[in-house]
């Protein structure tokens, strides 16, 4: 389903019953996360979530056009073969739990949109691939 960010929920806010203009990035992002990246109930982010490290960027996302209040991603999306484990903690593996939908690229760069809880969490060892087939990452309005 997903979590809204307070920082999307004011801008739907502000647009639909301010009419404020709210420009969107045009790219969007999604990045990994070993934990919930934002509260659900406050859509606050945390922070310290996201992977960190070298071998790891976040990847283009792109999604199909909605007439139903949901949409998934329409393009797979490889995070590409990890060359190391993608966090400095000396661990041999990193467990990715979560994932979000950002307006920028780089990691600490830009906001969260969206997140949600991964429906099969990925653990990623050296060798290991994170990857997301077409329509696995789906995001619904209710």
């Amino acid at each position: 389903m997903g979590d809204k960010s307070r920082y999307l929920r004011n801008a739907v806010i502000n647009t639909v019953l301010l009419g404020q203009t709210f420009t969107g990035s045009g790219s969007i992002w999604v990045g990994l996360h070993t934990s919930a990246p934002i509260n659900s109930s406050t859509g606050v982010p945390y922070t310290g979530t996201e992977i960190d490290n070298a071998n790891y960027a976040r990847q283009q996302i792109y999604f199909t056009t909605s007439s139903t209040g949901e949409s998934s991603n329409s393009n797979e999306i490889s995070f590409g073969v990890a060359s190391a484990t993608f966090e400095n903690t000396g661990s041999s593996a990193t467990l990715i739990t979560h994932y979000a939908i950002h307006d920028q690229e780089g990691i600490y760069s830009g906001n969260i949109l969206y997140a949600d809880t991964l429906t099969t969490s990925q653990t990623i060892a050296t060798g290991n691939e994170a990857r997301f087939a077409i329509g696995t990452l789906t995001l619904t309005e209710t």
